[in-house]
């Protein structure tokens, strides 16, 4: 909480303190004319809000239930859904890039440009999935090594689940690519 305000108050500073950023009066009262946009800003953000709620809560509600199986299963959920977290974090980037590209291109009229920014995003995402599905299929113990010590027995169990729900997140990966593209 303390690094998120930090962050909060220091882009605030920087906001108001660069030239370049005057001419959008930031910092400007908003009045009753500007609540078309807040209102414009919460029809857009309550469903992707809704949606990320929904996805934490479940993992939530998930790991906890996991939890009472027993630690082995939880070790080898925490561990799938981190390195999971590993190759989404690029792939929710680049969705991210193709919105503003094309934003950017709708924008500016350039809406003959919009089929190329989605083959070559959807061609690189599909190049992530590629690789963290190899990665995941045939190399799921050098993936687990990033969380956990391999050598040692106690760690057996895990280990054997976690290459198991490799494999359903290698498949799992697609859809959720293909989601956050779209």
């Amino acid at each position: 909480a303390v690094k998120n305000w930090s962050n909060l108050l220091i882009l605030a500073g920087c906001m108001h303190r660069i030239p370049e950023l005057n001419s959008y009066a930031l910092f400007k009262p908003v009045w009753h004319k500007d609540f078309l946009y807040v209102k414009k800003f919460l029809a857009i953000g309550w469903p992707i809000s809704a949606q990320t709620t929904a996805e934490l809560s479940a993992l939530f509600v998930t790991m906890l239930f996991i939890g009472w199986i027993n630690t082995d299963s939880l070790v080898a959920a925490q561990i799938t859904q981190q390195v999971t977290i590993l190759f989404i974090v690029p792939i929710f980037a680049l969705s991210q890039a193709s919105g503003i590209l094309v934003s950017q291109d709708v924008g500016a009229g350039r809406y003959h440009d919009l089929r190329r920014i989605n083959k070559i995003c959807l061609g690189l995402i599909l190049i992530i999935v590629g690789i963290a599905g190899l990665m995941m299929f045939f190399h799921p113990t050098l993936l687990a090594s990033i969380y956990m010590q391999i050598g040692q027995s106690q760690n057996s169990k895990a280990l054997a689940l976690v290459k198991a729900l490799f494999v359903v997140a290698a498949i799992s990966l697609i859809f959720d690519a293909l989601r956050n593209l779209w």
